[in-house]
């Protein structure tokens, strides 16, 4: 795992930092991936603290600019050094005091789904672009950090609808690329939907439906063909 963890910041230090959306918030990272600042960082721990927000900014925020913070923290990859990608992806929410805070706030799950809704799919034409590879990688890392418990309490009827829309909007987008995105990927489109119909009830009578979001859930880095495609059907029915 150790060796793992290193890979990874290896990478996201040889990368450079891209913004999601046009707008910048009004506090940024001081200290970033491919920066010398950043290569005379020695350790996991010290990396983790250099990105953490200073609490008097933290309170001031506000919910969209923080979200917007936060789907840019240049550690968010590592989620993907453990062996269970939602443990890694809790431990990362833990770890980082802006992730925890829009955990916190009672809209923090809402403005992250605007964030998910304009994430770009990235398309043939932009499949040699770095900034979108870059942000390709990252499409996976908001997917996971939504169907964390964090964020998923936080949906009532009309966020679940709205973000279960999104989702299927992503995996017809995934389809079109699909060149680009492989299974790997879609797997966490369909891990987030899996989890949105299961917190609305969708399935609650229908035993047979329920049955694979429960399995595909608990079972979805591992998920055998059939199962896949059961709850690739699912989804294309949303």
């Amino acid at each position: 795992m150790k060796r793992h963890l290193m890979f990874l910041l290896i990478f996201v230090s040889g990368i450079t930092h891209a913004q999601t959306t046009e707008d910048q918030a009004t506090w940024d990272y001081p200290v970033k991936p491919g920066t010398e600042e950043w290569r005379n960082l020695k350790t996991v721990k010290e990396m983790v603290e250099v990105c953490q927000i200073p609490q008097d900014i933290l309170t001031n925020l506000s919910t969209k600019e923080l979200a917007e913070i936060c789907v840019n923290y240049p550690l968010f990859e590592n989620y993907s050094a453990m062996n269970n990608e939602r443990k890694g992806i809790r431990y990362t929410i833990d770890e980082f005091n802006g992730l925890t805070e829009l955990g916190n706030r009672e809209d923090g799950a809402s403005e992250l789904i605007k964030v998910y809704k304009g994430f770009p799919v990235m398309s043939e034409t932009q499949q040699k672009s770095p900034k979108y590879n870059y942000l390709s990688i990252k499409l996976p890392f908001l997917e996971l950090l939504l169907a964390d418990d964090v964020f998923i309490k936080q949906l009532d009827d009309r966020l679940s609808v709205e973000l279960e829309k999104a989702v299927s909007d992503r995996y017809t987008s995934k389809l079109e690329n699909n060149h680009i995105y492989g299974i790997w990927n879609i797997k966490r489109t369909f891990l987030l939907g899996a989890v949105v119909m299961k917190h609305r009830n969708k399935f609650v009578d229908m035993p047979d439906k329920q049955d694979i979001l429960n399995r595909f859930i608990e079972n979805y880095e591992r998920a055998d063909p059939v199962l896949v495609a059961e709850i690739s059907k699912i989804i294309s029915e949303i």
